[in-house]
């Protein structure tokens, strides 16, 4: 989150350590359930996607208006937030595969005697 968010302020114009704030947070919120999201039916990380998407976007618009930005709320959240929050949600179907498979083989249940 750390990395990736002084990426995005680097090519972004709002003011330096937004993004990466806001990503932080977001991924602090998320390891709160200590990885549970890959042993668990494919809905929870579709709506880890979902909460996790639309946390960020609030963060990032709310962070932009406190610094002075001019923000249009309805255009934003339209026209930014719920393609990216879609785009999200579909994305994670294919990484939630991928990322269950390697859990199998990374943590092997138990062999039972």
């Amino acid at each position: 989150g750390f990395l990736g968010g002084l990426f995005l302020d680097l090519l972004s114009s709002g003011p330096l350590g937004l993004n990466t704030l806001a990503l932080v947070l977001m991924t602090y919120l998320a390891s709160l359930t200590e990885g549970q999201f890959w042993r668990s039916h494919v809905l929870l990380p579709l709506a880890a996607a979902l909460l996790g998407g639309l946390g960020f976007h609030a963060l990032t618009l709310a962070g932009l208006a406190a610094a002075g930005h001019a923000v249009n709320w309805g255009q934003a959240l339209v026209g930014v937030t719920l393609p990216s929050v879609l785009l999200d949600m579909l994305a994670i179907v294919p990484v939630y595969q991928v990322l269950r498979g390697l859990q199998t083989v990374v943590f092997p249940a138990p062999v039972k005697r």
